[in-house]
């Protein structure tokens, strides 16, 4: 039983972490796209 709690609070954890890296990779692709746009006008 601890030990199925234990790997749900992981799993919860990295689920989390992965989200946030997620949306920093897509903030950081929109701000690449958006400069690339940029340059171009």
């Amino acid at each position: 039983m601890l030990f199925a709690l234990l790997l749900i609070t992981q799993i919860r954890t990295l689920n989390i972490s992965f989200l946030k890296f997620s949306i920093k990779f897509r903030t950081g692709a929109a701000g690449v796209k958006g400069i690339l746009h940029r340059q171009r006008n």
